[in-house]
């Protein structure tokens, strides 16, 4: 294999394939470089996670090199971003050069590396541009990380009418969004692992594409953009049917300004004196909505709010703030009924939060 290739572009590619990697793996970091067509692949694979990147290069002798991941990047970073590097590799060696440079890294063996994983029977397909797929990610915030409840450590993609639905729950909270597109997985058997969610969502912002395509098979989702694809494993389990949950509208619902409520929230969160304080809400018709931290009452903050109804809850204050970072629009409406969790909406997506139990007596 011989190629030659922009410093910049090689750091960047490696780093994006090497962004699958954690301190945990018990396996060795090698960078998989394939050249050909005008254009190199770096692949990074680990047991649950391949991520490929793709760039532009010239390509004079076609072929692979396996090295160890961290001194190519210790080396590509070192040169001069806009330098051209050359890659020669053999079956046991990989020689870099750059102007006045050289140096070999020995060629790693491909036995017993982690299996490259790869889409064998596709059962779905479907493109979404880069916008709608992160805001699909957006219920991760709500995701469980219970082991004994593995199936909850994710978020849950599903078909539902002319949706693409994600929910993201964890026994407190519930997270669900939705965006437009066609049929992609009926069922409640696509449910991504938080990890593989969390990276899809940081390549997305790393490398900006304008479309995404995904792909599946039974146990595989395929994240692939211009420069990049992500496969990752799913959890192998059916997630919870979460549509009995969500409560049905309640008179009692008040619409105020998401910066104004996460302002108050935060402020009370900053001088509360227990560890898991728990912050209450108040509203009436014709009134702001009222918050104070339930524990210590004088710690109280107000934002003007269109009500109906009435009601005084209480709630885990740091789920509570952590729901409401989670939504990206401009004004929320909260509802809920006489003993139902808190309903939190915001365009296209809805949020769920057990209530807590409390007297409302100083």
């Amino acid at each position: 294999m011989k190629l030659v290739a922009q410093a910049s572009l090689l750091a960047t590619a490696g780093g994006l394939a090497r962004a699958g990697l954690r301190t945990i793996d018990k396996i060795p970091a090698v960078l998989i470089v394939a050249a050909g067509g005008g254009a190199i692949t770096c692949t990074v694979p680990t047991r649950d996670v391949t991520i490929t990147a793709k760039m532009n290069a010239t390509v004079t002798e076609p072929g692979q090199a396996v090295v160890a991941a961290d001194k190519l990047a210790a080396l590509t970073a070192s040169f001069d971003p806009d330098a051209r590097v050359t890659i020669t590799a053999t079956d046991t060696a990989a020689t870099i050069t750059c102007s006045n440079s050289s140096s070999r890294l020995a060629s790693i063996p491909e036995a017993g590396l982690p299996t490259m994983l790869a889409i064998d029977t596709e059962i779905g397909r479907v493109d979404l541009s880069a916008a709608d797929l992160l805001r699909l990610l957006e219920p991760l915030a709500a995701a469980g990380t219970e082991k004994s409840r593995y199936y909850l450590c994710g978020i849950c993609l599903q078909s539902i009418d002319n949706d693409l639905v994600a929910t993201g729950a964890d026994g407190v909270r519930l997270l669900r969004a939705a965006v437009k597109a066609a049929p992609f997985s009926e069922g409640r058997d696509l449910i991504v692992p938080y990890e593989g969610a969390r990276l899809i969502a940081r390549l997305i912002r790393q490398t900006g594409p304008d479309t995404i395509t995904l792909r599946r098979s039974k146990r595989l989702l395929s994240v692939s953009a211009p420069r990049f694809q992500l496969i990752t494993r799913l959890i192998d389990h059916v997630y919870p049917d979460c549509s009995a949950l969500i409560p049905k509208p309640s008179p009692n619902a008040v619409t105020c300004s998401r910066a104004d409520l996460l302002g108050g929230l935060r402020r009370l969160n900053a001088v509360a004196g227990s560890e898991a304080p728990l912050a209450a809400l108040q509203w009436r018709e014709g009134e702001p909505l009222r918050l104070y931290l339930a524990r210590e009452p004088d710690n109280t903050d107000s934002i003007d709010a269109k009500a109906t109804g009435g009601v005084q809850i209480a709630l885990a204050l740091s789920p509570l703030i952590s729901m409401i970072e989670a939504f990206a629009c401009e004004r929320l409406q909260l509802e809920t009924d006489a003993a139902g969790p808190l309903k939190i909406i915001g365009e296209d997506m809805l949020g769920l939060l057990a209530r807590n139990a409390w007297s409302f007596q100083p």
